[in-house]
């Protein structure tokens, strides 16, 4: 659907609310239409206007995630177990993403003490890194037919879509990890352990 659309180049799009059409966020009525689909299990697509093109219903179905997201009273991850997956891991902002693989193994174990919370979490991750993975394809610059000059076109395009998968995930982490991992807004470090989080789930490195 979004194919031959123009699309914002902004990494954090579509959950950044700044990337979002002009006059998005007053839409309440959409968003109530999506809040009931989903309370009533029917497809989303039927519940928003036809003429309204693909990138604002993403918008906006981004717009109720982090409404509900931010609703939870405790965050995605409750306070008890942010604290033991914090203490469990406390140099997690310095490994290298060579150690994320090992890493999401010992989170998941954490998390698995608390089932509901566990499949909430990667649900929204898995979800989140899909979408991201979809907005981020690899290009192809230049149109060499054969040879070497192709290969160095293929591995071109996939750096800059490597490149550019990498910024949106990051970008994605800094916006969920405050929603999911709740605390004090003021510990840098505690925040950026949250993101670093969100964002080794998001990555397919």
């Amino acid at each position: 659907m979004l194919d031959d659309m123009e699309l914002p180049r902004d990494p954090g799009w579509p959950l950044e609310a700044s990337t979002w059409a002009a006059g998005l966020m007053e839409q309440n009525s959409a968003k109530a239409a999506i809040v009931a689909a989903l309370d009533t299990d029917t497809p989303i697509a039927e519940a928003l206007p036809m003429e309204l093109p693909s990138a604002h219903r993403l918008e906006l179905v981004s717009a109720v995630l982090l409404l509900f997201l931010a609703s939870l009273t405790d965050g995605l991850v409750p306070p008890p177990l942010w604290a033991k997956l914090s203490t469990s891991l406390p140099s997690l902002t310095a490994l290298p993403c060579t150690a994320w693989p090992g890493v999401r193994s010992q989170v998941l174990d954490i998390l698995a003490t608390a089932p509901n919370h566990n499949i909430a979490f990667v649900f929204l991750t898995a979800t989140v890194s899909r979408v991201s993975a979809e907005l981020s394809p690899g290009t192809l610059q230049g149109s060499g037919p054969t040879g070497l000059s192709r290969r160095l076109n293929f591995r071109r395009g996939d750096e800059d879509g490597s490149k550019k998968r990498r910024a949106r995930e990051r970008r994605y982490a800094e916006i969920l990890g405050p929603l999911a991992f709740r605390g004090n807004d003021k510990d840098k470090v505690l925040k950026d352990k949250g993101r670093t989080v969100i964002e080794m789930f998001l990555s397919r490195e």
